[in-house]
C-alpha cells in the first residue's frame, strides 16, 4: 500500500489510486501536483514494490504492507 508522509508534521495518510478522491491539500504541495488527475499521473509513473524497504522518497511516498 503507497502511503505518504508530511515531511513538516508527520501525518501519514493512504494514498489512493482514484482520481475522484480528494488528497489534502499538502499531498499536492509535496509531490508538485495542482489536482488529483495530476497526482495520479505522477504515481502511475512509479513502480510501487521500487519502494519496499527503502523508505520515503522525496516527496515523502513510501511502501507499507
Amino acid at each position: 500500500m503507497l502511503k505518504i508522509k508530511n515531511l513538516k508534521t508527520g501525518e501519514t495518510i493512504t494514498i489512493e489510486r482514484d482520481v475522484c478522491h480528494r488528497h489534502p491539500e499538502w499531498v499536492h504541495e509535496q509531490c508538485g501536483t495542482k489536482h488529483e488527475s495530476g497526482l495520479q499521473q505522477m504515481l502511475d509513473q512509479i513502480d510501487p514494490e521500487a519502494y519496499v524497504g527503502h523508505g520515503c522518497d522525496s516527496c515523502g511516498i513510501f511502501w507499507e504492507e
